[in-house]
């Protein structure tokens, strides 16, 4: 927002953002996890396949192609070295920064988002819950990266557009000044913040139900007080966070929180494949 209208107030952004937010995702709440969810998320889906779409077909299309493969190729070739790389003779701030500390993180959040992703695959097959919640979202990702990243490597090698050198001062702005050495670059950045925005009522939205479901003794459709009161719950505290600078502190406490969770995932993953050969 602020590269688009020169306002450099950062908080008021902020503030004028979250509570965009919050009016967007009480209403989708109030609407229902059948419509107010369902419709935003595919919303998010559309707009952001077109908008890969269109950064594949205007960018070096060949380029991102044979950077995509390569890519792909180099994962499948080093999945098991670097997923296990600790570096224990030397000093390695990648590995604790991002393997070790995605794992984590993931494992942090599972209890909370597998919530709700059971919920909403309720009557679906074990196959289709695989297919539709772990691979297809891999795929899009891996594309996503991709085609995003490539353009970037593309405008960085042979236009010297100085993207590497801005990811260091601000990764926000990064994606935005790719988009000036494009094709109609208003017309991307507009829609780049409209698919965070509703990515990110979306995500608040299925957060406010998550909550309110564990709140209301596991109901399958809690009551519509518990999603207000809690979504407004949530955006005071996301307000706070944002004020007092309270982000990174969140973010240690997941990442502790994930050492116990892992026992519990553990002896969850044993329950489920005793209850697959009992329903077998």
């Amino acid at each position: 927002a602020q590269k688009l209208t020169g306002l450099a107030d950062k908080d008021m952004w902020s503030i004028v953002t979250l509570g965009v937010i919050f009016f967007s995702y009480m209403i989708s709440t109030y609407s229902g996890i059948d419509r107010g969810i369902k419709y935003l998320s595919i919303i998010c889906m559309l707009s952001c396949i077109t908008l890969m779409i269109y950064i594949l077909i205007s960018g070096p299309t060949l380029f991102i192609i044979n950077t995509i493969l390569l890519g792909l190729a180099d994962y499948f070739q080093n999945f098991i070295g670097m997923s296990l790389r600790t570096s224990p003779f030397t000093e390695n701030s990648w590995a604790g920064s991002w393997t070790i500390f995605y794992w984590a993180w993931t494992i942090a959040w599972s209890p909370f988002v597998g919530t709700f992703i059971a919920r909403i695959s309720r009557g679906r097959t074990i196959r289709e819950f695989v297919f539709g919640v772990l691979f297809i979202p891999s795929l899009v990702a891996c594309l996503w990266i991709g085609v995003m990243g490539s353009s970037a490597l593309h405008l960085d090698f042979y236009s010297e557009a100085g993207l590497s050198e801005l990811v260091l001062i601000d990764s926000s702005a990064t994606i935005f000044e790719m988009y000036n050495s494009m094709p109609h670059p208003a017309i991307l950045s507009t829609a780049t913040l409209l698919l965070l925005f509703f990515f990110l009522v979306t995500s608040v939205d299925s957060a406010t139900y998550v909550v309110s479901q564990i709140s209301d003794n596991g109901s399958q459709s809690p009551a519509i007080y518990k999603r207000i009161t809690w979504g407004i719950l949530i955006s005071i505290t996301c307000w706070i966070l944002l004020s007092f600078g309270g982000l990174h502190g969140l973010q240690s406490a997941s990442i502790i929180a994930a050492l116990p969770l892992t026992l519990i995932i553990l002896l969850m993953i044993r329950n489920f494949i005793k209850k697959l050969k009992e329903d077998y």
